[in-house]
């Protein structure tokens, strides 16, 4: 498999989890709005980074503000 379609395969299914989770999200009647976070979930979601990394960012962002 070419590697721009293995990215590309990643992207999307990152993406879908990202949308699944904003569903749900959404269902309960929240969403993320913040630009940064939403960013931070599809790094999570593609595996650039872990859930632990990503929870310690958002953690560090809000205390910064």
């Amino acid at each position: 498999m070419p590697r721009n379609t293995a990215l590309l395969q990643a992207t999307s299914a990152a993406e879908q989890r990202v949308a699944f989770a904003n569903a749900a999200l959404g269902a309960a009647g929240h969403e993320i709005r913040d630009e940064y976070l939403n960013d931070l979930a599809v790094r999570q979601a593609s595996g650039a980074i872990s859930g632990d990394e990503a929870r310690q960012l958002s953690i560090e962002y809000f205390r910064k503000r």
